[in-house]
């Protein structure tokens, strides 16, 4: 990823992306030098909602192109799946963990503070999609109801597919109880080896959501080479990203935004 500074504020972008000329795409940082909880960019984290409408303003002042509208669902960890057009109404996108849209102009985004955005483009048929995985999504399918979506929506191949898994807590320091483990045992034939480490007497473990999305990307038939890790952990680096498990659910969101212009 590369850094970039623009109109006061610092945000990410993903070097996968970096040669569409008709994508835009940006992952904010926290920006805490802009007063209140940052560049915190939800409505449900108890931070002033003028603040939050202001800091969406920011964000939306940083692409080039201005959206026509910006699209954030309200998310429950679900594997709920919606897609995004002009006529959307936000009220619809309740209990919803993922976005799709093939229409020029609409920004979508994932909220994040340790659950893993992970951004995809078909720049075949102009489609694009935003998810937010976190363990409970990430067991319950989201990225694979996502590919199946597009695929059945917009006849995407999936071996067109661009993606990018943006920062969010790593294996490293991403320890989870023998519940967690089960379910995704249950869920996928992994090699344990690829997505978990350090296990205690007790059963828990580390859980690599990297390595475990990446492989669901893998399966669904993405190309390894048409995947970038971020390799930013939130927690580690939450001097950058704001990180619920270092600070407590109430911090604030980061945004992982894509457009096609």
């Amino acid at each position: 990823m590369r850094r970039i500074y623009k109109n006061g504020l610092y945000y990410r972008v993903f070097d996968i992306f970096s040669n569409q000329s008709t994508l835009a795409h940006l992952v904010t940082e926290r920006n805490n030098e802009t007063g209140d909880q940052g560049l915190n960019l939800s409505f449900n984290t108890g931070n002033n909602i003028l603040n939050i409408t202001e800091n969406r303003k920011s964000v939306v002042k940083l692409f080039d192109s201005p959206p026509e509208k910006i699209f954030f669902p309200d998310q429950c960890h679900t594997a709920e799946v919606k897609i995004a057009d002009v006529g959307t109404l936000d009220q619809s996108l309740q209990s919803t963990d993922a976005l799709i849209t093939n229409k020029k102009g609409i920004c979508i985004g994932v909220l994040t503070a340790d659950c893993v955005p992970i951004l995809l483009y078909d720049p075949v048929k102009s489609v694009i999609a935003a998810i937010h995985a976190g363990w409970r999504g990430t067991v319950a399918g989201i990225v694979n109801r996502v590919i199946n979506r597009m695929v059945d929506s917009f006849q995407v191949h999936p071996s067109d597919i661009i993606a990018a898994i943006g920062p969010s807590i790593s294996g490293t320091n991403y320890q989870v109880g023998p519940e967690v483990v089960d379910q995704f045992r249950s869920a996928f034939a992994m090699d344990d080896q690829l997505i978990f480490s350090h296990f205690t007497a007790d059963g828990r473990a580390n859980l690599d959501l990297w390595a475990c999305n990446r492989q669901i990307l893998l399966n669904c038939g993405v190309p390894g080479d048409h995947i970038e890790i971020a390799g930013i952990c939130t927690f580690g680096q939450n001097d950058h990203f704001f990180s619920a498990r270092k600070e407590g659910f109430s911090t604030g969101r980061f945004a992982s935004c894509i457009m096609m212009v």
